[in-house]
């Protein structure tokens, strides 16, 4: 009895053939010689005869090796064997399950581009909508504990009004609460820029010397106001916002010390506010708000407060609402027609962000319902045009979890969006 298969793999020694290849391509060939062998036999050849004739279809291996290469496609994707063990995935199954998913990819490029831009807009709808409410509502303000700051102002039932402004003796009194860490107050206008090439309308606020250190935020350039300045007759000084700095000075560290025009007047420019400080209203020029209290210019300031740790917005609310009843009235039923008014910082310059939020949310999650149930739609589709398929797979002996497998393994590539070619 012949050993055909050491024959194959004496003669194809130089073709380099491995693993599960070798082993298919010899036993194939061994086969295919054994039956050229026993064919002769049958026709009255002698044993070295038929022999010799058997062997002549190996005699030209570069034939032989341009026969193997043409072939080559079916001999890397040998199909798997099914293990007795339904438990367990080896390797070599999972690998040609995703060979399988490629191919699929490319027969049908249409359906899987189809899926992958389903997944992608609502995705990128997601995403978009993401950022916005990030950007406006979760993403903590840009200053040291945002939390505990609320926002001031007075609220005058009388006159139906919400919002009417602070006078100057009612930020001065109510510093007096017990329940407020600090406050500072502010007022902003448009002026005109003057000394450049041309004059230009900037945006300018007011404040007392506390408002930066009230932020929990530095200079980032200079200093910031001194008490004395932000008292009535204090120099004429300035900061200029980072964004200003950048834009008109160009970053240059030399703009300390030089004299900028608003409005006619000059102000010496001690310093530069840091990128965090858009509050208030993004001004690009800070001046000392330099007021009187004993001077009554009616209801035109805006405040800030911090509270002190522990201390609930309504419990803040009733002390600064105790002292303001206990100020000295210089005008006329003062006490009696307005009254303090505290709200969360945040919902002061957002507003009540939380229907906003909500709708927010509820858009994403339909957006992303809506991508998911076409992808569905088209998966069962797909499933059901496949039904002949799963049926030759099933009879020829896949169990259902091998089935799920290779539908799984297909619809990796889809879901993260890999190209098809």
């Amino acid at each position: 009895m012949h050993n055909w298969q050491q024959l194959v793999r004496e003669r194809l020694r130089g073709v380099n053939l491995e693993g599960a290849r070798e082993a298919q391509v010899v036993e194939e060939l061994a086969q295919y010689l054994e039956d050229a062998y026993d064919e002769c036999r049958a026709r009255g050849a002698s044993a070295d005869e038929a022999l010799q004739r058997a062997l002549t279809e190996l005699a030209d291996t570069r034939r032989l090796v341009r026969q193997l290469r043409k072939q080559e496609p079916a001999w890397q994707d040998p199909p798997p064997v099914l293990s007795r063990n339904r438990g367990g995935m080896s390797v070599f199954t999972l690998l040609y399950d995703f060979k399988m998913a490629f191919r699929s990819l490319r027969n049908r490029p249409g359906f899987s581009l189809m899926v992958i831009g389903m997944l992608a807009l609502g995705i990128a709808a997601n995403a978009a909508i993401f950022s916005i409410l990030d950007g406006f509502f979760l993403r903590p303000l840009p200053f040291r504990d945002p939390g505990r700051l609320v926002d001031l102002d007075e609220i005058a039932p009388k006159w139906n009004l919400q919002f009417v402004g602070i006078s100057n003796a009612d930020s001065v009194g109510w510093r007096a609460a017990a329940a407020f860490e600090g406050m500072a107050f502010y007022r902003t206008s448009d002026v005109t820029l003057t000394g450049g090439e041309s004059a230009q309308r900037v945006r300018a606020a007011q404040v007392t010397h506390d408002l930066l250190a009230l932020l929990g935020l530095q200079p980032a350039l200079g200093r910031g106001f001194s008490p004395e300045e932000d008292k009535p007759g204090g120099a004429p000084v300035a900061m200029i916002s980072y964004g200003f700095w950048r834009r008109v000075y160009g970053g240059d560290p030399s703009v300390l010390g030089q004299t900028i025009q608003l409005s006619n007047n000059p102000f010496t420019v001690i310093g530069v506010l840091p990128a965090e400080a858009v509050i208030p209203d993004r001004a690009d020029v800070w001046r000392p708000l330099q007021l009187d209290p004993n001077r009554n210019n009616g209801w035109y300031l805006r405040g800030i407060g911090r509270l002190n740790r522990g201390v609930s917005i309504d419990q803040a609310r009733a002390d600064l609402l105790r002292v303001h009843k206990l100020m000295p009235d210089s005008n006329a039923n003062h006490a009696a027609a307005t009254s303090p008014r505290v709200d969360p910082f945040g919902e002061r310059f957002l507003g009540d962000y939380r229907p906003v939020a909500n709708v927010l949310i509820s858009a994403v999650v339909v957006v992303l319902l809506i991508a998911c149930v076409n992808v569905a739609a088209l998966m069962m589709v797909r499933g059901a045009a496949r039904a002949r398929e799963m049926a030759i797979r099933t009879a020829i002996g896949a169990s259902r979890v091998r089935i799920v497998q290779q539908l799984i393994a297909e619809n990796v590539p889809r879901r993260g969006g890999l190209p098809e070619s």
